[in-house]
């Protein structure tokens, strides 16, 4: 429990209920944004929750589906990740004027007011650097020690200003995946922002040109999912062997491998087999269970894998 909710707690008991309200979802944003009522029905139709493993319609549906459909979601999917994550925001189609809203009214107000306020943090630059550098390196393995040397700041601190924003769900941490739990949390560690509207402020290279755009995109592809599978599951980590990399697996029962989910997001116009080559043989030989894969616009569902894109997962 962070400070806020154990002072909340005491000077308010039995006179309160906390809840923690999360950003907007897809399709609560397309819901506000009042798009074609026979999109948004179609879309919550075909949607699944992240982590299902099952489809409830033939392949072929959703190939006529998505050729009906999918163009319009993507592109709407892409302006949730950059500029639609707070319900303030979708009223105003001048991006400049969102960029501003979320810098003023969110990120200054979280690294100055409030942070500061609740946890006698009074070195309010140190903490507004070292979270632009985590936004910079979202989805990165946090190297705390070469952090520590990037921000100035003695690792102590560091660890301490990062259990801060997580705390105020700014930011999370996820860990390499080990059969131990607790061994895990001694292994390596990879971050991501509570909210993919932070880097489309804070990354101002990210449209510099198609590449980066594209890179940019994944990573807040993923981000996305990494955020709906902590909302759903105990257990998140991911999976590193020899310079190989499964992005998450999801489990509600760290203890039993087949409870445990393998996760791929392949954002990217094309899935080459050599892509999935690794989640492959990891979901067979050692979770011995079906895996996913969340694409860009790739529909495909066998006995060994669902492939789907990531802006049918809810």
């Amino acid at each position: 429990m962070s400070k806020i909710n154990t002072r909340t707690t005491e000077s308010l008991a039995g006179r309160i209920y906390e809840f923690k309200l999360l950003p907007l979802s897809f399709g609560e944003f397309l819901e506000l944004a009042k798009v074609d009522k026979r999109l948004l029905t179609a879309y919550k139709k075909y949607s699944l929750p992240v982590g299902e493993l099952k489809t409830k319609y033939s392949e072929k549906e959703y190939e006529v589906f998505l050729v009906r459909y999918g163009r319009g979601l993507q592109k709407l999917f892409k302006d949730y990740l950059l500029y639609y994550q707070f319900p303030e925001m979708i009223q105003y189609d001048d991006k400049e004027k969102i960029k501003k809203y979320i810098s003023e009214s969110i990120y200054k107000k979280a690294l100055e007011y409030d942070i500061p306020r609740i946890f006698g943090v009074e070195k309010i630059d140190e903490l507004k650097f070292l979270f632009q550098i985590l936004i910079n390196d979202n989805g990165s393995l946090v190297e705390f020690q070469s952090v520590s040397s990037e921000a100035e700041l003695e690792e102590n601190t560091l660890k301490k200003y990062i259990s801060y924003f997580q705390e105020s769900f700014l930011f999370k941490l996820v860990y390499n995946y080990s059969k131990s739990f607790r061994k895990s949390k001694r292994l390596q560690k990879k971050g991501y922002i509570s909210s993919t509207n932070f880097f489309a402020v804070f990354r101002s290279d990210w449209n510099e040109n198609a590449t980066l755009r594209a890179e940019y995109f994944g990573l807040l592809a993923e981000t996305y999912i990494f955020n709906l599978l902590k909302e759903k599951y105990q257990y998140i980590s991911f999976y590193r062997k020899q310079q190989q990399e499964i992005d998450f697996i999801a489990s509600d029962d760290y203890r039993n491998k087949q409870n445990q989910i393998p996760i791929e997001v392949k954002y990217t116009n094309t899935i080459r087999w050599s892509d999935l080559k690794f989640i492959d043989k990891v979901a067979k030989n050692v979770f011995k269970r079906k895996y996913l894969v969340y694409s860009k616009n790739k529909m495909k569902q066998d006995g060994d894998k669902l492939i789907l894109p990531c802006f049918l997962i809810k």
